[in-house]
């Protein structure tokens, strides 16, 4: 269970720097934070741990952290989808 303090500092994270989204179908949201600062994201992601985002059954250790050419710089990414996300 989340304290006040931390659902209040997630949720300002999240309307600030999150996307909210579905897949292509529509069926499924998902929330997603992508960021530089490696501190926010794994903070973030530890909150949302109970309900974070699983590949093939088994949690995400922690954020991905992603550099691709269409990114000048790399980020850190934390992702909660299905019925997780409908929580958030």
């Amino acid at each position: 269970m989340l304290e006040t303090k931390d659902l209040y500092w997630l949720a300002g994270l999240l309307e600030g720097e999150g996307s909210f989204g579905a897949t292509k179908d529509g069926a499924y949201p998902n929330v997603c934070l992508k960021m530089n600062d490696k501190d926010v994201v794994f903070k973030a992601h530890k909150l949302l741990r109970p309900a974070i985002y699983r590949k093939n059954g088994n949690d995400i250790a922690g954020p991905i952290y992603d550099k691709t050419r269409l990114s000048p710089t790399a980020y850190y990414k934390a992702r909660v989808g299905g019925a997780c996300a409908a929580c958030i």
